[in-house]
This record gives C-alpha cells, structure tokens and sequence, in this order.
C-alpha cells in the first residue's frame, strides 16, 4: 500500500509541476468525473488528449517555430470539448 501511496504522490507530483498540468486541470477533471458516468469519463479523457495533440500538431505545423514545444497551453478547453463528446457518444458506443 505504501509502494501505491508514493507512486500516486510521484504522479501527481510530475503532472503539477512546470511541465504538467495545473491544478486547475485537476478541479475540472474531479468535477467532470463527478457529473458523468465511468464510460463518459473515460472517453472523454480520450477525446480531450485525442483533440489536444491535433491541436498541438496544427500549431506545429501553421507556426513553424521551435519554440511550440515550450509554449504553455491550457489543456481545459480541450477537456471541456472531450466532456461534451464523450458525455455525447458514450451512449452510441455502449450500443455498439
């Protein structure tokens, strides 16, 4: 249980520092969870990461400059997209 404890710690640890996500991610991500189901959950964490490095690809492209892999982006817009899509689909794809 103790190994589990650190390695939660660690994680959170990586994911908020400088090169991470911020805390506001975090209360938006916990709000999401809370208000969707486990299937919407999950599928719209897939959805924000999947709309995120489509994102991340086109500014890579159209900007052309070195210094896109520095530039700090909000990842929130992308996980309120990935929310709706997933809280949208997620009955579709049980179907399915």
């Amino acid at each position: 249980i103790c190994v589990l404890v650190l390695l939660d710690y660690k994680i959170l640890k990586a994911l908020l520092s400088h090169k991470g996500l911020g805390l506001g991610d975090i209360h938006y991500s916990l709000y999401c969870g809370v208000l969707s189901s486990v299937l919407a959950s999950i599928l719209s964490a897939f959805f924000a990461a999947s709309i995120g490095i489509m994102a991340f690809i086109l500014l890579k492209i159209f900007l052309r400059e070195e210094k896109v892999m520095y530039r700090k982006i909000p990842f929130v817009p992308f996980m309120f997209l990935g929310t709706i899509i997933g809280n949208l689909f997620s009955n579709y794809i049980i179907e399915f």
